[in-house]
């Protein structure tokens, strides 16, 4: 399956940027949480990001960090990519394609951020403790993922048709509180990000053309399911479709 999502971001890479509203979003509000808790005045030595992407996220950090060495990693290479053709040249920047899920490097990094990432994993609650592992004693680790329960209204037109949900499994909060408990202090908490599109076809192609159209599970439309979807969609809410994406964000302390 890694190789498959690998394959479905790289080739969506060009269009990213276009249609990724909530995730630059999501990058704002971490920014944000960066700068009001005084990360930005700690002495940040290493940092490391997973899942780049094209940089959404990391034309913020770059600019916070500047004197930091900063390695940013996805399991994309052609993301890897744009990310570093975005941010420039630098000497204490590090590109790399790796799956984020796996990677660790004992007691390193000062800070780790990620961004509308950790719902790829397979094993999200085995990379929280990766990260862990990784960070340094009083080290930092700041992150957004997306909750179960994004898009409930694509879930209620499904539900109205007799038809399956079939959005990818999203992570469970409680597995990820469970899995930081470690952390001698940790804060998680919710926003929803309100998106509108002008028909639910250009819902459905945003998320193909951020790559996040690869099914993690089993379930999909035959052609005439998401036809139907479409048209009552569409006529129900007179080709305003609003969508919500339940974000959670968490900060940890080790």
């Amino acid at each position: 399956m890694k190789d498959l999502i690998r394959k479905s971001f790289s080739k969506n890479t060009s269009t990213y940027d276009d249609y990724a509203a909530a995730q630059k979003k999501g990058a704002e509000i971490l920014k944000n949480e960066l700068i009001n808790d005084g990360i930005c005045e700690k002495n940040i030595e290493k940092i490391i990001e997973f899942g780049c992407g094209t940089g959404l996220l990391s034309i913020y950090i770059h600019d916070l960090f500047y004197n930091s060495k900063i390695y940013f990693s996805d399991i994309s290479p052609e993301m890897v990519l744009e990310c570093r053709k975005k941010l420039g040249p630098n000497v204490k920047r590090y590109f790399f394609a790796v799956n984020g899920e796996d990677f660790k490097k004992e007691n390193y990094f000062d800070l780790i951020v990620s961004s509308f990432t950790l719902q790829w994993f397979e094993d999200y609650q085995n990379a929280l403790k990766n990260y862990f592992f990784s960070l340094k004693r009083g080290g930092f680790l700041y992150l957004a993922f997306q909750g179960p329960g994004s898009f409930f209204e694509w879930k209620k037109v499904a539900c109205e048709l007799g038809l399956p949900f079939t959005g990818n499994l999203m992570p469970d909060p409680e597995l990820i509180e469970n899995s930081i408990r470690n952390f001698s202090s940790y804060e998680i908490f919710k926003k929803e990000i309100k998106l509108k599109y002008k028909s639910s076809l250009d819902f459905f192609k945003s998320l193909q053309k951020i790559g996040a159209g690869h099914k993690t599970g089993k379930k999909s439309y035959s052609k005439k399911e998401l036809m139907n979807i479409i048209r009552y969609w569409d006529n129900k809410t007179g080709n305003n479709i609003v969508i919500t994406y339940e974000v959670y964000f968490v900060k940890g302390i080790k």
